[in-house]
């Protein structure tokens, strides 16, 4: 093996490990961010009010988008607006109809899905 060998094969598992670290803490956001909605859906139960926000609020790629993108279609959802319909997404919130595009085209490219005649479909 030569030194740059040597040096490719340390990146990769420096890569690996960071990704499996990246992975478990998503794990456990993705936890946390359940048992959050769990004790606001408690609250509003017993009070009957939304409980305000004592965290920042988060920024970036919204968790698991692309997964519930995919599990709508493959649900029967196969137009834009069905999909939106399917995850909650209001009319006019130009955020959200923007996530559920850019995952839709992510998993496009990805050949997760195919689109015929305006029908997102999964294989």
């Amino acid at each position: 093996m030569t030194v740059l060998d040597d040096t490719r094969a340390l990146l990769a598992g420096q890569r690996d490990k960071l990704q499996a670290e990246r992975d478990r803490l998503a794990g456990e956001r993705d936890k946390i961010t359940a048992q959050i909605g769990e004790v606001d859906a408690l609250m509003r139960q017993l009070g009957g009010s939304q409980p305000t926000r004592t965290t920042a609020p988060t920024t970036g790629r919204r968790s698991g988008i692309r997964d519930d993108v995919l599990n709508a279609i493959k649900d029967g959802n196969g137009t834009p607006a069905d999909i939106r319909k399917a995850l909650g997404i209001a009319d006019g919130d130009k955020s959200g109809a923007g996530a559920v595009a850019n995952a839709l085209s992510t998993l496009k490219k990805g050949n997760k899905i195919s689109l015929r005649d305006g029908v997102y479909a999964a294989p």
